[in-house]
Order: structure tokens, then sequence, then C-alpha cells
């Protein structure tokens, strides 16, 4: 009998490998028929700027940076794209890029089914696995998406490891309790009171010596981080010698570090000395820690430091989480939120030994964190805060088709999102979810799964959907940015189907279920590839009825067809008036067209292009006479027209 689980595990495990492999050969071949989406040519260039913060000798400065989410993965992107280009491969940056996104999505895809087998087991992981998928939604973004779709992997995965590293701990402690052997306590309270009775057991003279080394630590650590009145001395002094008006040793000492003074610019020195101090801070705060150490060993009582997260597999499952995290936060600001959920799992699940697990979980996230995002250098808390406020008001509007009406992204219905969510996803994927959530309450009654699970995923989908409705947060692009809270949508539809799939006993039954299952979103995704992500059900009438009343090409991806044939037909020098993403369409035309936003002149252009939202202007293409349109299914998506 374990002979046959064990085979029956094989193979499970070996068409899970095979069929990843056919996935990731599926992306290879796919991934040069995506045009470049909305703002990835500015995406690109955000990671690249990320990357020279590193080189630049800038480590851990200021870093004046604008841009509101996290640059991790656009590092990944702009870097990878390039040294893989500039290989002898033949590869464009394009297709690089639109490959590493989709290599997100199976993360995604990994995660959610490690998330499901740690909850449900090893059959209803596979199955949520094979519905995600198949989601044209997902799908489409897969390629296109480098914001959205890697958040969402990153936030699953984060998820998915801080709940293992959640059991791993919870293991420990079984183990632990388990031993007959005695053990001592080091509860955090027996250290603080051991602490209270080394202080009292020691000298008068000794307790003043660290008290004063204390407060002078204290008062060093605040001035190095607060830059109060060393730092702009520092700087006046510079200033000074970088005149010739310092005292004779300083301007000595400016003239032999810096020999062509004259020839560098005064804010080049100011740079050099901010890192110079940057450092300086790095190493002083953690020596000046070392050193109170240090005497408290010495003149208070022995220092005996236990590391158990470097000790223990199970805590280092818990760094590993927290790594995660840290650069979940480091893709979008609200990556927290993951920390947040898995928090109170700790707390649900280890009780009373949640604290040790949380503080190591938290540190390490924002240690990664901040390492990984150059914006937070400096000043982390204020940069962290001033990005998170700003992602929640958003000031730039933004144009939305909703209902046949255009809406500003800041007044939204507040049945906007779940509609949406209604229309976007296959009937079969919404008809299974309320089975799920059924068969998933059902199973937490009797204890047969972990019911603090079930409530996670809840509050995973639910407080994103709560908080977008009752704080008025702004979006555009559909439902583009929860995208990361649909993933339990996907887990409890997938509990629905496998609960479906364990009362069928004959095979040609599976057969037809699965089937059931997957038809609507595959054949969508074969019949509108490369614009899979333009979706709607037959709530809506399917993407003919939406057509006029929802947003469709929203990521103008199809300016890559419209554009190759500009390429073909175009004259030379010929000058083409884009309306939207003007960026996506230059980066692929002829080097001698001129693609142009809808500036004053644009009139004069000898073709004109527009996308999405930009097709509902009918005076746009006054006059001219259409040369190529982008349709699946008779939905007109894109359109370019040769002006008289």
């Amino acid at each position: 009998m374990s002979s046959s689980v064990s085979d029956r595990t094989r193979n499970l495990q070996t068409a899970a490998l095979a069929i990843l492999a056919a996935l990731v050969i599926l992306g290879i071949a796919l991934a040069d028929d995506y045009g470049p989406s909305w703002d990835e040519v500015f995406n690109d260039q955000a990671g690249l700027k990320a990357i020279r913060a590193y080189s630049l000798g800038s480590f851990l400065t200021n870093q004046h940076d604008d841009y509101i989410h996290g640059t991790f993965y656009f590092m990944i992107y702009a870097g990878a794209s390039r040294f893989l280009a500039s290989l002898p491969l033949g590869l464009e940056r394009v297709e690089v890029r639109h490959f590493l996104n989709y290599l997100t999505f199976l993360l995604a895809v990994w995660a959610c089914h490690h998330f499901v087998r740690g909850m449900l087991g090893r059959r209803a992981a596979y199955i949520t696995a094979i519905l995600m998928v198949g989601q044209p939604l997902y799908f489409g973004h897969a390629f296109i998406n480098q914001k959205d779709m890697p958040f969402l992997a990153f936030f699953t995965a984060s998820i998915a490891f801080g709940v293992s590293a959640t059991r791993a701990i919870q293991e420990r402690v079984r183990r632990i309790s388990d031993d007959p052997r005695p053990r001592t306590r080091t509860s955090l309270a027996s250290r603080l009171a051991s602490m209270r009775a080394a202080w009292h057991g020691s000298s008068r003279s000794a307790r003043i010596g660290f008290v004063l080394l204390g407060m002078c630590g204290a008062a060093l650590t605040v001035e190095l981080l607060a830059e109060s009145f060393v730092y702009p001395s520092l700087e006046r002094m510079l200033d000074q010698a970088y005149a010739g008006q310092a005292s004779e040793s300083v301007n000595r000492l400016f003239q032999a570090v810096a020999e062509d003074a004259h020839k560098t610019p005064l804010e080049i020195y100011r740079l050099k000395l901010h890192s110079a101090y940057t450092l300086l801070r790095a190493i002083a705060i953690p020596l000046t820690v070392a050193g109170l150490i240090g005497t408290w060993h010495r003149k208070i009582a022995p220092v005996r430091l236990r590391l158990p997260a470097l000790q223990d597999p199970a805590y280092r499952s818990v760094i590993l989480a927290g790594a995660l995290l840290g650069l979940t936060s480091a893709i979008r600001v609200i990556g927290p939120f993951a920390g947040l959920l898995t928090g109170m799992y700790m707390l649900v699940r280890l009780r009373k030994r949640a604290g040790t697990a949380i503080l190591v979980y938290g540190s390490t996230a924002a240690v990664v964190a901040y390492l990984a995002w150059p914006a937070l250098w400096g000043n982390p808390v204020a940069e962290f805060w001033t990005r998170l406020t700003g992602s929640m008001s958003f000031d730039q509007p933004h144009d939305v088709l909703f209902e046949g009406v255009i809406l500003v992204s800041s007044g939204l219905p507040a049945h906007y999102l779940p509609k949406l969510l209604l229309l976007q996803f296959p009937a079969p994927t919404l008809l299974a979810i309320p089975l799920g959530i059924f068969m998933a309450v059902r199973s937490a009654r009797r204890r047969e799964v972990d019911g603090a699970l079930i409530i996670l995923a809840v509050l995973w989908f639910v407080l994103p959907l709560v908080a977008q409705i009752l704080l008025k947060v702004p979006l555009y692009g559909n439902t583009r940015q929860l995208l990361f809270a649909t993933v339990p949508l996907l887990v409890f539809a997938g509990m629905g189907w496998e609960s479906v799939l364990r009362a069928l006993n004959r095979r040609w039954a599976l057969g037809i279920a699965i089937l059931l299952a997957l038809a609507p979103g595959v054949l969508h995704i074969v019949r509108f590839h490369p614009y899979e992500y333009v979706y709607y059900n037959e709530l809506a009438g399917g993407v003919g009825g939406a057509e006029g009343s929802f947003e469709m090409d929203y990521w103008c991806t199809s300016y890559r067809e419209l554009v190759e044939r500009l390429n073909s037909d175009a004259p030379a020098g010929a000058r083409v008036a884009a309306w939207g993403p003007v960026e996506a369409a230059a980066e692929l035309a002829r080097p001698d067209l001129i693609v142009e936003p809808l500036v004053p002149g644009w009139e004069g252009a000898n073709y004109r292009m527009a996308c999405g939202r930009g097709l509902l202007d009918q005076s746009f293409f006054a006059g001219t006479q259409v040369l190529h349109e982008v349709r699946r299914d008779g939905v007109l998506l894109g359109r370019v027209d040769a002006s008289p």
C-alpha cells in the first residue's frame, strides 16, 4: 500500500515537472508576440536608475527618487534584459522583459500551489495551479504587466513561505515539548529578570559608568542619524576649504585629497562627503552597540548571545519568509500587508511563542526592503510613509471607461471593483468560488483544515476590496492594481472544483469536469492571443458585448502590430501622432519614423494611431483613411490611419 502511494506521489511530481517545463517552453515561444505595455519603457529606466544608485558610490544616501513604488523587480527587469540582449543569442530586450514577467507568473502559480497544498493537500493544490494558468486575466498580464504580476507573485510567495515558517516553528515547539530531557527556560521575561538581578548586584561605579557610556552612545547615534551639528560643520568646512578660506591644516588636507579641485564642481565633493559620512554612520552605530554590550559583559554580567535564528532550521525558514516579504515591499509599497496577514497567522498559531518569530520575521523584512529599495536610503521611515500615503491618494488623475461612461479614477462608484471581478473571470471559476467557500467553512468546523488559513485567505481578499471602496483609492486599468488580492478567489475555486472531482468516480466524468473548468478560459486565450487579458465573460455578453462599455486594450500592446505595419508601409521620415503611450510605439518604430504625442501641431502628422480608450474619440480620425486595424473576434483593439 505504501509502495503504491509513493509511486503515485512520484508520478504526480514527474507530471508536475513536465507541465512546468512545458510552460517555460511555451513562455519562450510566446514572449516575442507581445507589444510593449504602457509604462514598460519608463519602468525599464526606473530600474536602470536604481541599479546606478548601487554603482555610483551613493549607497545608503538619499536618492531623491519620486517614484512612488519600489524598484526591486525593475532592477532585475532592466539589468537582465540588457545583459541577455547583449549576448550573441539574437534576443531583443522587449522579449526578454516579457519572458521575465512570465517567470514571475510561474512563481505565482507555484506559490499558490504551495499555499493550497499546506492547507488542503496535493490534489487540491494541483487543481488550483491548473485553474490559475487557465485564467485569461492572469495569462494575459503574465507577459506584459511588469508591475502587478511580479507583485502578485512575490506577495503570494510571502504568504506561502510565512505560513510554512509558522508551521516549522510549531513543529519545533512540539519537538521540544515532547523531549523528556530537562531544559532551561530562556524566555524573554526570564532573561530580563536575570539582567535586573545582575544590574542590582553590580557596583555603583560600574552602573554609573555604564549609564554615562550609554548616554554618550545614544547621543552619538542620534547625532549621526539626525545630522544636526557634526555634518553641517563638516559641510561648512568643506565649502571653506574648496574656496581656500579654511584653516591652513584643513586647506592642506583638502588639497592633498583633491588635487584637481578647480576642475570639479563643489557639489561633487559635497556628494562624496555625504557618502563618506553615511558609510561612517553605518560603521559607527554597530560599533557603539558592540561597545555597550562589551561594557556590560566586563562590568555588569557575562553576556551569552544566542542566535536561534541562525542555528535552528525553523528560524532560518522565518528569515527566508522575512526576506521574501522585504522584496515584496520593495516592489510595491503595500507589500507589508502580506506581513500583517502572516503576523496575524503567527499570533493565532504560536500564541505566546509568536514574539520571537515575529521579531525575526519583521526585522529581516525591514533590512531586506531597505537594501533592495534605494529610494528608502537615508531616511527610510519618512520616505516609506510618504510613498504609502501617496499611493492611497495618487493625485495624478486617470480616465476610466466603466459602464459606457468616462469616469475619473478618483471618483469611481462603490460597485466598480465588485462588478469587474464578476465580469473578468470565466463562469466555471465564478461558480466554483461559493462552493469552495462552503466546503472551506464546513471543513474548518470539522477541523479537517486549518481554520486560521481560511480566515487569512478571506482577509487577503476582503480587506483590499473594502479599503478600496471605503477609502475611494483610485484605480485604473480595470482591476490590475488589486490582482494580488484575487488569488484567494482562485484558492476557493480550486477547493470547489476539488470537491466536485472528489465526488466523481469515473475517469470520463473527471475528464468532462476538468474540460468544463478550463475550456472557456483556454479558448479565449487561444482566440485572443496576444491580447488574452482583454476578457469579459457571458455576464457582460462576452468581449463583444463589453466593447464600448468597459476598457479593452488598456495596456496598448496592440501598438506593436500597428507599428510593424507602419515600418512596412510608411515612407522615410513620416510623422506618426500616437495617443497614449508614445514610448511603447517609438521603441519598435523604424529609426527614421517620428513618433510623437498629441502636442500642438499633431494634426499635420502623416499617420494617426490610437488604442484602448483613445479609439472612442472619433474626431481624432476625422478625414483620415484606415491603414490597419487590430481586431480579435471582431472587437477593435487598435487602429492606425493615414492622413489625407
